[in-house]
């Protein structure tokens, strides 16, 4: 009774699936349009899983293949359950404490009523309106304790744009508890590290330093990059905090010094270090390549920690050059390979004809 129908909707799912992951995958599909399609993929799957078991197949129940397809129908239904329970879990109700702007963006202090969710330095939590289903973004934790959390947010998008100009004291809005496995070290017992951050990258860094108290432990190299005292949010705090703590060597790098980090400057501190040192990165991903380069050339054994920034995992014009590259010089050999080929059996023809 039931098979017909199963094949019916299989085609639907199959078109569904490939046209909602084709929309996820293309980075100029703007953010509240892409989020609206990407949930679709939860009911389309669970169309998908009705095909799955429904369907008159030519395989028998439990046989390898049919069993394949069951296990993945419930460990992505699984999956989809975890993430309706994440999107329903409690945030907390709090008000803009204080705000302190500096060159597009604002250092902004949550305060709630009650005690908050903990968090550890390092992890982020999202950021929405009171008002209901309001759209919530993530931002990394820059410090607080049980009843304040502090975000340093630059104005980088709709979202961004709109908090940073908009924000006054006293507004409601909600917060999440602490999520993410970015967790610099901060006790005495820990490796030498370093640590480097660009512009905002520095808010994991913030909370870590404010948690730590002076110590005799390994060295923590902290490598700020910023483009100017006046568009680093929290400069003064991480020079304080750099100055309270003797085991913080802090250098700051500006362009309107200019003052660039380069793989030289770079490789100076990373050679003076113990070869199992850890390094957390929290930048663009130039930075990141910088560190990560200088990391391989010295013979670095201690991990690489990086947070990633972009969510969606999308691809823009520059993946896809990335992609297409190899792909366009493999076809490109591949003709001059035949070209030539043809050209020395045309001219052993000719020899042979002679």
């Amino acid at each position: 009774m039931l098979s017909e129908s199963g094949e019916d909707v299989g085609v639907l799912a199959a078109l569904g699936l490939l046209a909602l992951t084709a929309a996820a995958l293309v980075k100029a599909i703007p953010h509240h349009l892409w989020k609206a399609s990407h949930m679709l993929l939860g009911p389309v799957f669970l169309v998908a899983c009705y095909h799955t078991f429904f369907v008159a197949s030519p395989l028998a129940v439990g046989v390898l293949p049919w069993a394949l397809m069951a296990l993945v129908s419930v460990v992505g239904l699984a999956a989809w359950g975890q993430t309706l329970m994440r999107k329903s879990a409690r945030s907390r109700l709090v008000k803009v404490e204080s705000l302190k702007p500096f060159a597009g963006g604002m250092d902004v202090t949550f305060r709630a009523d009650s005690k908050l969710p903990g968090f550890l330095p390092g992890q982020f939590a999202t950021i929405a309106q009171s008002r209901a289903r309001a759209e919530a973004h993530p931002f990394t934790i820059a410090g607080g304790n049980s009843t304040s959390r502090r975000f340093v947010i630059r104005a980088a998008g709709d979202w961004t744009n709109d908090f940073v100009n908009s924000v006054k004291v006293d507004d409601e809005y909600r917060i999440s508890g602490g999520y993410g496995r970015f967790l610099p070290q901060t006790k005495e017992k820990r490796r030498e590290q370093l640590w480097v951050a660009g512009g905002v990258g520095i808010t994991p860094f913030l909370a870590s330093m404010q948690k730590m108290t002076p110590d005799s432990g390994p060295s923590v190299h902290l490598i700020y990059c910023i483009r100017s005292r006046a568009s680093a949010g929290a400069i003064e705090d991480v020079e304080e905090y750099a100055a309270r703590l003797p085991q913080i060597n802090l250098i700051v790098v500006s362009d309107e010094r200019n003052d660039r980090l380069s793989i030289e400057s770079l490789n100076e501190v990373v050679n003076t270090m113990d070869k199992r040192s850890d390094a957390y990165l929290c930048g663009p991903l130039g930075l990141k390549n910088l560190v990560s380069d200088a990391w391989a050339s010295n013979q670095m054994r201690g991990k690489i920690h990086s947070e990633r920034f972009d969510f969606r995992g999308a691809y823009g014009i520059d993946e896809f050059i990335y992609i297409g590259k190899p792909v366009l010089e493999g076809a490109r050999d591949f003709v001059a390979d035949k070209i030539r080929y043809a050209a020395n059996r045309a001219s052993q023809k000719t020899v042979n004809d002679s």
